[in-house]
């Protein structure tokens, strides 16, 4: 089951909600075993301690890999996390999202063997316009970003795939003063073959757009049966675009799977009044919905 709840202060917005793709754990007729999420040229393989590598090196490859989805589980928060703090500008922090998190028990994996996770990560309070981007520890920075920031004190959100480095660290840098939340999504798992935790393309197809209905209150969770657009009773979780309109003030939106407790994380943040705003989930589905 899929739930997404909107949280106040004060706030009503509408929603969008597209699924784009599954995590299914059947093969489907005739397709390979081998699976294609992770491909070879993507996923690191950890060096050796105090070993350097290039993003682009042979040293971050590795065998394919498959995804196992978890409810959210937030690894970072630099407001209120011991031993971090503000990170100041063309400054960086490194951490392990997966060991000591409760990531890789929830993912029922040894921590060894995850070489990337999904995130979202959220740039919180930022100092103005500027970028951030996360990268795998032990490489150089990359010249890419994961979020992008205007203003001073905007908070902004990205789904982000990030192959892990030295010590199964990622690495954060902020262009302005920010704070940072890491919500892990999922971990992908080297395999060199496997049924389960493949990607199985559904469309797109929208499955609600509250535009045509009912907006949601502030405070309020509603449950999608995502079964209606083609996503397999079977799948593992789905893929999709959250997209909220017309927001009456500050707040944020939650996606986790039915059933399960409302972990502490947000998959879209809004920031004013008439603000839109839309980031890519990964969520764990149970029966389709």
């Amino acid at each position: 089951m899929l739930t997404a709840r909107f949280r106040p202060p004060a706030v009503r917005a509408l929603i969008g909600l597209g699924a784009a793709l599954c995590l299914t754990t059947v093969a489907l007729p005739g397709a390979p075993s081998t699976a294609p999420v992770g491909a070879t040229d993507t996923v690191p393989s950890v060096p050796a301690s105090g070993e350097q590598f290039d993003a682009g090196s042979d040293a971050l490859t590795s065998a394919a890999s498959k995804f196992v989805p978890i409810t959210p589980i937030r690894a970072l928060d630099t407001r209120i996390d011991e031993g971090y703090g503000r990170v100041y500008r063309d400054s960086a922090i490194s951490i392990d999202p997966v060991t000591d998190t409760g990531v890789a028990e929830s993912a029922g994996v040894d921590p060894a063997d995850i070489v990337a996770i999904a995130a979202n990560v959220t740039v919180v309070q930022a100092g103005g316009f500027g970028y951030a981007t996360v990268w795998p520890t032990g490489s150089p920075r990359t010249t890419t970003a994961t979020n992008n920031t205007e203003v001073d004190g905007q908070n902004i959100g990205n789904l982000v795939l990030a192959p892990l480095g030295l010590e199964r660290k990622i690495s954060f840098y902020p262009s302005v003063d920010a704070h940072v939340t890491i919500d892990v999504l999922g971990v992908f798992v080297a395999s060199d073959a496997s049924d389960d935790g493949r990607f199985e393309p559904l469309g797109p197809v929208r499955h609600t757009d509250t535009r045509e209905g009912e907006r949601m209150a502030a405070g309020e969770t509603r449950t999608f049966d995502l079964t209606t657009v083609g996503v397999p009773a079977d799948a593992a979780g789905v893929v999709m675009n959250l997209t909220a309109f017309d927001a009456n003030g500050r707040g944020y939106y939650t996606v986790w799977g039915s059933g399960e407790p409302q972990p502490h994380t947000a998959n879209v943040n809004l920031t004013t009044a008439g603000y839109a705003a839309g980031n890519q989930v990964i969520a764990p589905t149970t029966d389709g919905k």
